[in-house]
Formats: C-alpha cells, structure tokens, sequence
C-alpha cells in the first residue's frame, strides 16, 4: 500500500508540474502579443496613422474583453 501511495502521489505531482508549464507558456505568448500590439500602436500614433481611440481599443480587442460587451 505504502509503494502505491508514493505513485499516485508522485502521478499527482507531475500533473501539477505540466499544467504549470502549459500555463505559464499561455501566459508567456499573451504577454509578447499585448506587447507587440502596444509598440504598433505607439508607432502608428507617432506617424499619425491611426487615432488615440483605435490604438487604446486595439489591445482590449485582441484579448476578447469587447466580446463581453457585445
């Protein structure tokens, strides 16, 4: 009983530690795309090619919050 128990729990961790991976590669990718969106955003601002409201709308677009609005 004592050998099995070791196993689910060690099956337990290694679950543990591949969810916490995936997750943080989810967080990882969201991250650099919010950030490439600002920098672009920040350049077409500079070069007068987009407005102040389409650039703050860009990123709340990309991450799905204006579904909630819809």
């Amino acid at each position: 009983m004592t050998r099995e128990s070791w196993r689910v729990r060690d099956l337990g961790i290694d679950v543990f530690r591949f969810f916490g991976r995936f997750v943080g590669r989810e967080n990882r990718a969201e991250f650099i795309g919010l950030v490439l969106i600002i920098v672009v955003g920040y350049a077409l601002l500079e070069a007068d090619a987009a407005t102040l409201g389409e650039v703050s709308a860009a990123p709340c677009c990309s991450t799905g919050c204006s579904a909630r609005w819809v």
